[in-house]
Protein backbone atom coordinates (compact mmCIF):
# COMPACT_ATOMS: atom_id res chain seq x y z
CA UNK A 1 0.00 0.00 0.00
CA UNK A 2 3.01 2.49 0.47
CA UNK A 3 4.54 1.61 -2.69
CA UNK A 4 0.72 3.04 -4.77
CA UNK A 5 0.51 5.97 -2.16
CA UNK A 6 4.24 6.83 -2.82
CA UNK A 7 3.43 6.32 -6.51
CA UNK A 8 0.29 8.33 -6.60
CA UNK A 9 2.47 11.46 -4.84
CA UNK A 10 5.28 10.76 -8.10
CA UNK A 11 2.18 10.90 -10.29
CA UNK A 12 0.69 14.26 -9.13
CA UNK A 13 4.36 16.04 -8.55
CA UNK A 14 4.94 15.15 -12.53
CA UNK A 15 1.61 16.59 -13.02
CA UNK A 16 2.45 19.93 -10.99
CA UNK A 17 5.80 20.23 -12.75
CA UNK A 18 3.77 20.06 -16.40
CA UNK A 19 1.28 23.17 -14.67
CA UNK A 20 4.49 24.83 -13.30
CA UNK A 21 6.44 24.66 -16.63
CA UNK A 22 3.14 25.95 -18.92
CA UNK A 23 2.83 28.76 -16.53
CA UNK A 24 6.32 29.79 -16.35
CA UNK A 25 6.82 29.22 -20.66
CA UNK A 26 9.44 26.45 -19.92
CA UNK A 27 7.31 24.01 -20.82
CA UNK A 28 9.73 22.50 -23.46
CA UNK A 29 12.10 20.89 -21.22
CA UNK A 30 9.49 21.14 -17.52
CA UNK A 31 7.34 19.72 -19.64
CA UNK A 32 9.19 16.22 -20.65
CA UNK A 33 10.44 16.15 -16.84
CA UNK A 34 6.64 16.04 -15.45
CA UNK A 35 5.98 13.74 -18.23
CA UNK A 36 8.58 11.47 -17.08
CA UNK A 37 7.85 11.96 -13.33
CA UNK A 38 4.12 11.08 -13.97
CA UNK A 39 4.99 8.27 -15.98
CA UNK A 40 7.27 6.70 -13.34
CA UNK A 41 4.63 7.18 -10.99
CA UNK A 42 2.17 5.29 -12.73
CA UNK A 43 4.49 2.50 -13.11
CA UNK A 44 5.06 1.93 -9.68
CA UNK A 45 1.33 1.75 -9.10
CA UNK A 46 0.91 -0.37 -11.88
CA UNK A 47 3.85 -2.55 -10.55
CA UNK A 48 2.08 -2.67 -6.98
CA UNK A 49 -0.99 -3.59 -8.23
CA UNK A 50 -0.53 -6.13 -11.08
CA UNK A 51 3.33 -6.39 -11.24
CA UNK A 52 5.87 -6.13 -14.16
CA UNK A 53 7.38 -8.28 -16.54
CA UNK A 54 11.12 -7.55 -17.07
CA UNK A 55 10.36 -4.35 -19.97
CA UNK A 56 8.08 -3.04 -17.26
CA UNK A 57 11.49 -3.51 -14.43
CA UNK A 58 13.66 -1.84 -17.28
CA UNK A 59 11.00 1.18 -17.68
CA UNK A 60 11.80 1.88 -13.88
CA UNK A 61 15.07 2.01 -13.91
CA UNK A 62 15.65 3.73 -17.20
CA UNK A 63 13.11 6.16 -16.36
CA UNK A 64 14.63 8.30 -13.69
CA UNK A 65 18.49 7.01 -13.97
CA UNK A 66 18.77 7.49 -17.58
CA UNK A 67 16.94 9.97 -18.34
CA UNK A 68 18.86 11.90 -15.35
CA UNK A 69 22.13 10.64 -16.97
CA UNK A 70 20.86 11.70 -20.05
CA UNK A 71 20.12 15.08 -18.90
CA UNK A 72 23.17 16.14 -17.11
CA UNK A 73 25.74 14.45 -19.99
CA UNK A 74 24.16 16.61 -22.62
CA UNK A 75 23.68 19.62 -20.63
CA UNK A 76 26.81 19.61 -19.75
CA UNK A 77 28.09 18.87 -23.03
CA UNK A 78 26.72 21.39 -24.98
CA UNK A 79 28.04 24.01 -21.93
CA UNK A 80 31.46 22.16 -22.95
CA UNK A 81 31.19 22.79 -26.60
CA UNK A 82 29.86 26.24 -25.94
CA UNK A 83 33.52 26.93 -24.14
CA UNK A 84 35.78 24.78 -25.82
CA UNK A 85 34.76 25.05 -29.94
CA UNK A 86 32.72 27.90 -30.45
CA UNK A 87 34.13 30.41 -28.58
CA UNK A 88 37.34 30.51 -29.94
CA UNK A 89 38.05 34.26 -30.85
CA UNK A 90 40.24 36.14 -28.20
CA UNK A 91 39.15 39.97 -28.17
CA UNK A 92 39.23 42.68 -25.82
CA UNK A 93 35.65 43.87 -23.57
CA UNK A 94 34.71 46.41 -21.62
CA UNK A 95 32.83 44.77 -18.18
CA UNK A 96 29.66 46.87 -17.54
CA UNK A 97 28.18 45.64 -14.71
CA UNK A 98 26.43 41.97 -13.11
CA UNK A 99 23.73 41.06 -13.41
CA UNK A 100 21.02 38.86 -11.49
CA UNK A 101 19.20 36.15 -13.61
CA UNK A 102 16.49 34.57 -12.50
CA UNK A 103 15.25 31.36 -13.52
CA UNK A 104 11.48 31.36 -14.56
CA UNK A 105 10.56 28.08 -13.18
CA UNK A 106 12.30 28.89 -9.84
CA UNK A 107 11.01 31.84 -8.01
CA UNK A 108 13.59 31.70 -5.63
CA UNK A 109 16.79 30.49 -7.46
CA UNK A 110 19.15 32.94 -9.44
CA UNK A 111 22.51 33.73 -10.57
CA UNK A 112 24.65 36.69 -11.31
CA UNK A 113 25.99 36.94 -15.15
CA UNK A 114 28.95 39.24 -15.99
CA UNK A 115 28.15 42.52 -19.05
CA UNK A 116 30.37 43.63 -21.32
CA UNK A 117 30.15 45.74 -24.40
CA UNK A 118 32.66 44.96 -27.14
CA UNK A 119 32.84 45.30 -31.10
CA UNK A 120 33.03 42.42 -33.29
CA UNK A 121 33.81 42.92 -37.09
CA UNK A 122 32.82 46.71 -37.01
CA UNK A 123 29.56 45.80 -35.25
CA UNK A 124 29.25 46.74 -31.42
CA UNK A 125 27.56 44.19 -29.22
CA UNK A 126 26.35 44.52 -25.78
CA UNK A 127 25.42 40.83 -23.30
CA UNK A 128 25.64 38.59 -20.86
CA UNK A 129 28.11 35.91 -20.86
CA UNK A 130 27.10 32.71 -20.98
CA UNK A 131 28.76 31.25 -17.45
CA UNK A 132 26.65 32.34 -14.64
CA UNK A 133 27.97 32.48 -11.19
CA UNK A 134 26.44 31.92 -7.71
CA UNK A 135 27.83 34.95 -5.99
CA UNK A 136 27.86 38.37 -7.10
CA UNK A 137 30.73 39.31 -4.74
CA UNK A 138 33.33 37.05 -6.59
CA UNK A 139 32.44 38.67 -9.67
CA UNK A 140 33.00 42.11 -8.45
CA UNK A 141 36.24 41.13 -6.48
CA UNK A 142 37.83 40.21 -10.16
CA UNK A 143 36.06 42.87 -12.72
CA UNK A 144 35.79 46.30 -12.20
CA UNK A 145 32.89 48.48 -14.30
CA UNK A 146 34.32 50.15 -17.24
CA UNK A 147 37.75 48.11 -17.44
CA UNK A 148 38.81 46.05 -20.54
CA UNK A 149 39.51 42.37 -19.96
CA UNK A 150 39.84 39.60 -22.80
CA UNK A 151 37.09 37.57 -23.42
CA UNK A 152 36.34 34.89 -25.52
CA UNK A 153 33.29 34.99 -28.31
CA UNK A 154 31.60 32.20 -30.85
CA UNK A 155 33.02 32.95 -34.03
CA UNK A 156 30.34 32.17 -35.59
CA UNK A 157 27.93 34.36 -33.58
CA UNK A 158 29.65 36.90 -31.60
CA UNK A 159 26.43 37.35 -29.17
CA UNK A 160 27.84 34.72 -27.37
CA UNK A 161 30.77 34.71 -25.35
CA UNK A 162 32.75 33.53 -21.96
CA UNK A 163 34.74 34.70 -19.48
CA UNK A 164 37.67 31.22 -19.64
CA UNK A 165 37.86 28.70 -21.87
CA UNK A 166 38.77 26.16 -19.58
CA UNK A 167 36.40 23.85 -17.93
CA UNK A 168 34.66 24.68 -14.45
CA UNK A 169 34.92 21.71 -12.16
CA UNK A 170 31.36 22.12 -11.89
CA UNK A 171 31.39 21.07 -15.76
CA UNK A 172 33.68 18.36 -14.87
CA UNK A 173 31.15 16.98 -11.71
CA UNK A 174 27.71 17.49 -14.39
CA UNK A 175 29.61 15.12 -16.85
CA UNK A 176 30.50 12.53 -14.24
CA UNK A 177 27.05 12.67 -12.71
CA UNK A 178 25.57 12.04 -15.76
CA UNK A 179 27.95 8.78 -16.37
CA UNK A 180 26.89 7.83 -12.50
CA UNK A 181 23.85 7.53 -13.58
CA UNK A 182 23.83 6.06 -16.56
CA UNK A 183 26.26 3.62 -15.35
CA UNK A 184 23.95 2.63 -12.53
CA UNK A 185 20.95 2.31 -14.94
CA UNK A 186 23.17 -0.16 -17.29
CA UNK A 187 24.29 -1.95 -13.98
CA UNK A 188 20.47 -2.34 -13.07
CA UNK A 189 19.43 -3.51 -16.42
CA UNK A 190 22.39 -6.22 -16.41
CA UNK A 191 20.73 -7.18 -13.01
CA UNK A 192 17.63 -7.87 -14.13
CA UNK A 193 18.12 -9.70 -17.47
CA UNK A 194 19.85 -12.27 -15.75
Amino acid sequence: MGNIAGGIFILIMGAVIIVLGKESGNLRVLGIAGAVMALFGALVIWEEIWGLNDIGRLLMVWLPCGSLGFMCLYSGLAHLYIKLFCCRRKITGTFLEVKRVRYPAYRSRHSYVPVFQYHVDGRRYRGGSEESYFRKGRLEKYYKSGQEYLIFVSVKNPRVFVLKRRPFLTDIMQQLTGIMFLGAAVFMTVRILK
